[in-house]
């Protein structure tokens, strides 16, 4: 659900996806529905189940998800044993929770690394996880001169929220920093 947030799903797929019964799935469905957490809508015999983003925990909810068994974690997984990558993060829509079930995900890759094998690691992850994935790869001297050079998109991306899953925001800074200082 939180990989697709818009997507509306039937009991049928939910029991297919978990291995749960319809009837158990239901009850919780239900449940889940009288919190507020799940929107229900009726068509025929069919109900169909998706989230309610309005929900005032989704976001909370959403990045927790997303942090244990979500998005980040495959793709977290996928690039684990990749050796040379400093960095490694989402940006865009998805990282500021305004993705749309049609959003892609955009990444950004920086280390020493060679961008085939983790286009191809990312590949299969885009598989798992149904979505769309832009991979943009720099090296740490490419990444830093695009930087020092005010390049608008790497500029932007800097300025803008990210989801890391390989490194983190304050280790990101101290990179950009020291690298400033160096270069100077």
């Amino acid at each position: 659900f939180f990989a697709n947030p818009d997507r509306e799903y039937y009991l049928r797929e939910i029991e297919k996806a978990t291995g749960y019964s319809v009837g158990n799935i239901r009850r919780e469905m239900l449940k889940l529905g009288n919190d507020g957490l799940f929107l229900r809508r009726t068509h025929g015999n069919l109900a169909f189940y998706k989230l309610n983003t309005s929900y005032p925990l989704y976001g909370e909810l959403r990045n927790i998800v997303h942090k244990t068994v979500g998005i980040e974690r495959f793709l977290h997984s996928a690039l684990k044993n990749e050796d040379g990558i400093l960095f490694a993060f989402i940006y865009g829509s998805f990282a500021k929770a305004a993705e749309r079930s049609s959003s892609d995900i955009d990444i950004i890759v920086i280390g020493k690394v060679e961008a085939k094998k983790v286009k191809s690691r990312l590949f299969e992850c885009q598989n798992s996880i149904a979505r769309e994935i832009n991979s943009t790869i720099y090296s740490p001297d490419e990444f830093l001169a695009k930087l020092k050079d005010k390049n608008h998109f790497i500029s932007s991306v800097v300025k803008g929220k990210k989801a890391f899953f390989i490194g983190d925001e304050s280790e990101f800074r101290r990179f950009i920093q020291i690298r400033k200082i160096g270069k100077a």
